[in-house]
């Protein structure tokens, strides 16, 4: 019997899983676990220094020969040999069986009863397999996955396994191919109309209907064919605001079935007005991002990532950036949902190896098939509106970089020729000289902020993105007094970073600079600042000390808490009013301290215990009032604006830790965080406490993870324990229904927090 309609089934249960020693050949017999898929076989490891150390290389990054670099992938063990099986029970009756793997991290081979039929080694790539020829009816049919993850492969924890998700495709005869439809909408903003380009791929001659439901899921339009087009009068476009998504679906005559949404806007990159959003302004404020989850790893998860989306989006980011590797497919669709703009990045190398073991190994072999892969795969989500072909690659120091410069960005105009490319320079005069500037239709410049004017008075046909940039470093809650801007980073015995925002590697800068360098620049389409959140890997600057686990880059820490630095970004991003106050109030008697006031209002007032404080002067954003003499008490800013208190930021000297206030920080679709936070007998959060939390799950959930955002905290991920960092922890759990997290410490009271989980 012949099935006429499309079936997937998402492989997440059933999966066995053993990891063994790295070389490996043959699958074990024995020491299988159950586990779910997505899934890290890495982030419940211990952390270690001998996990992957790495020679620091003398290329065009601020690296040195001869230095090794500790957990600069994150001190987990990312490499090795991992065997993943499942037991497929495969129905009669259809033409086609695929298997869709997003990613697999990384070398991964794909075995079908006994068969290879497959193989992939970048891990960042999303590709099919087809099993029809292999698949057995009178019998068990068995799919195996071989990952051999190599050290020296990333300058970041990349996370190790099948991380990203698998879904069983079963087609009926006439059929949509994987990743065959494309719906390229081409708009006209003076008419008020889009015409939108349909093409689908089949396997065989097919007649192909297809219907356009608008935002709202009304049927608007129809056509046939496998190319064709259709008038859309009066499309709701997509913008950061009002991200409206269109769905194109698309039927063949033997009734398969594809549905893809789409989104109507006018995206632009001008020379003179930088970027251009439906035909107005806008500078992206954007920001970079790896793929793990700092505490849950780097296995997929949409609400981990939903999570931090929404900060981000808070603190007024409109981009993002997807470094240095394609992302998992639904991080857009996210992205397409909440109207961030993304430019979507492919390689960390090219010809020239930033690693041992790094993609160049691969390059020539795999370049042109993942790049053209990546973008047939993403080029309906209307969030991409830039191609990044490369980041940082040593081959801009070399004639030789132009052919390939030249090569993908053809690759990426023959793939979708509707979208710019572009490339991270962070070496742009030997990117001039070479003539790589030349092949990408706009020029990225990192960490450069000073020279904006400069290449575009020398250039002035050239369209300027800002591609990377800042790098500021700290750690929340840390401060050293006095507060000094630190490049190159000031190092300090315990291994943590100054939360002043001041402070960054030599090749980076703090804040302050590339706000003011921004608004200058009107011609520069905007920025993506390292980073969203710290990542595990590169402990910058403690990059040859065994502590470190996690970067110190991050606008947020690991475990998703805010730093100072967010509320820098909200007062110079958004319109919301701000007004935060720093450092905390704990210190010796009479210890001369910086306060700094981040705002965007327009007048400051500050009073210790009542008594108005003099200001020291104003930087941009930052009120400063220095060096004044400790006295416990109350720390109190009152901000203005048109000559009224808008509002107010207030620290308090906390006392000895005494009680625990836990708060529901995210509650969605089955994933929950709580936010643990050790308080005085007042209720004042006490800044410097560092006891030890033990964490309980009750009722239909689980505990997962949790974490301090202490870049140096070695503790596994997992255990049910965790130290506060500045009187803070970060709790995860899984959670079906209704949960109860409880909290313990040493002299501390307990408390409990009851949360209804579950899908939202």
């Amino acid at each position: 019997m012949k099935i006429n309609a499309r079936k997937t089934i998402e492989l997440t249960t059933g999966w066995q899983f053993v990891r063994t020693e790295f070389g490996t050949t043959q699958m074990p017999a024995d020491g299988w676990q159950t586990v779910t898929v997505p899934h890290d076989w890495a982030i419940t490891g211990s952390f270690s220094p001998d996990h992957d150390p790495q020679p620091l290389e003398d290329s065009v990054l601020d690296y040195h020969p001869n230095v090794i670099h500790l957990c600069r992938s994150g001190g987990l063990p990312v490499y090795g040999v991992g065997w993943y099986k499942i037991a497929l029970d495969l129905p009669e009756g259809y033409a086609s069986y695929i298997i869709e793997f997003d990613g697999i991290m990384s070398r991964g081979e794909i075995w079908y009863n006994g068969v290879c039929i497959g193989q992939r080694p970048y891990g960042y790539s999303s590709f099919s397999v087809d099993l029809t020829p292999y698949v057995r009816f009178d019998q068990p049919n068995e799919l195996i996955v071989k990952v051999n993850a190599l050290t020296k492969t990333s300058r970041w924890y990349p996370g190790a396994g099948i991380y990203r998700p698998v879904r069983l495709v079963m087609k009926p005869e006439k059929h949509i191919l994987y990743n065959g439809v494309w719906a390229r909408p081409e708009v006209d903003l003076d008419k008020d109309e889009a015409l939108v380009q349909i093409q689908v791929r089949t396997n065989a001659p097919a007649t192909v209907q297809h219907k356009i439901l608008d935002p709202n899921g009304a049927l608007i339009a129809e056509a046939e064919g496998t190319e064709t087009q259709v008038l859309i009068p009066h499309p709701q476009l997509w913008n950061t605001e009002t991200p409206h998504l269109y769905t194109l679906v698309s039927s063949t005559d033997a009734g398969d079935e594809v549905r893809t949404r789409f989104g109507i806007r006018k995206a632009q990159f001008t020379a003179d007005c930088g970027f251009l959003l439906n035909g107005r302004q806008m500078k992206i404020n954007g920001v970079c991002m790896h793929h793990d989850f700092g505490m849950l790893g780097a296995a997929w998860n949409e609400s981990a990532a939903r999570r931090q989306l929404e900060l981000l989006k808070e603190m007024g980011c409109n981009g993002l950036r997807t470094t240095h590797n394609p992302p998992q497919p639904t991080l857009l669709d996210l992205c397409d949902e909440m109207g961030i703009v993304v430019m979507e990045e492919a390689f960390d190398e090219w010809h020239i190896g930033k690693e041992v073991n790094g993609y160049h190994l691969d390059f020539d072999a795999w370049a042109e098939r993942d790049l053209r892969d990546m973008i047939e795969r993403d080029r309906n989500h209307p969030s991409i509106v830039i191609y990044s072909i490369g980041n940082e690659i040593p081959d801009q120091t070399t004639p030789e970089g132009k052919e390939t410069c030249r090569f993908l960005t053809r690759i990426c105009h023959e793939t979708d020729d509707s979208r710019p490319v572009t490339c991270g320079f962070n070496r742009p005069d030997a990117a001039i000289e070479n003539g790589l500037a030349d092949e990408v239709d706009v020029i990225g410049i990192n960490y450069n902020p000073g020279n904006y004017q400069k290449y575009h008075d020398a250039h002035p046909e050239w369209v300027i993105m800002a591609s990377e940039t800042v790098s500021c470093i700290s750690s929340r809650g840390e401060y050293f007094q006095p507060a000094v801007k630190e490049m190159p980073v000031i190092k300090h015995d315990n291994y943590q970073v100054n939360s002043y925002d001041w402070s960054a590697p030599p090749f980076c800068y703090i804040p302050d600079m590339e706000f003011d360098a921004q608004k200058k620049a009107p011609f520069v389409g905007g920025c993506f600042v390292w980073t969203g959140f710290d990542y595990l890997g590169e402990p910058t600057p403690y990059r040859t000390d065994a502590l470190g686990r996690s970067s110190y880059f991050g606008i947020l820490d690991l475990a998703g808490m805010k730093k100072d630095r967010y509320y820098a970004y909200a007062a110079n991003w958004t319109d919301t009013p701000v007004l935060h106050l720093l450092p905390h109030w704990n210190w010796a008697p009479g210890t001369p301290v910086d306060v700094h006031c981040y705002t965007n209002l327009e007048q400051v007032e500050l009073f210790l215990n009542g008594r108005q404080i003099p200001l020291s002067r104003v930087e941009g954003f930052r009120w400063i009032y220095e060096q004044i003499p400790f006295e416990a008490g109350e720390l109190k800013a009152i901000g203005y604006k048109d000559g009224q208190k808008v509002m107010e930021d207030v620290v308090h000297t906390a006392g000895a830790p005494a009680k625990l206030r836990l708060i529901e920080n995210w509650n969605r679709d089955g994933l929950v965080f709580v936010e643990a936070q050790i308080l005085d007998q007042e209720g004042h959060l006490c800044p410097n406490a560092a006891c030890t939390l033990h964490f309980e799950v009750t009722g239909a959930g689980k505990y997962l993870a949790s974490d301090n955002g202490n870049p140096i905290d070695t503790r596994t991920f997992s255990e049910p324990w965790c130290n506060a960092f500045h009187g803070k922890a970060m709790i995860a759990c899984a959670a079906d229904d209704a949960i109860f997290v409880r909290v313990s410490g040493d002299g501390i009271e307990a408390t409990t927090i009851q949360i209804q989980g579950g899908k939202q």
